[in-house]
């Protein structure tokens, strides 16, 4: 299983706890660099 995420819908909070909660492959897919993204990575 892995989980896609819409990062330029998704409010930081959820990104935030998926980011930490996730214990399967987590891909956040967004448009544009966002304040998540530039902190953990864009991996």
């Amino acid at each position: 299983m892995h989980i896609w995420v819409d990062a330029d819908a998704c409010p930081l909070v959820i990104k935030e706890i998926l980011f930490r909660a996730a214990r399967i492959p987590l891909t956040l897919v967004a448009n544009q660099l966002d304040r998540f993204l530039s902190r953990h990575g864009s991996s």
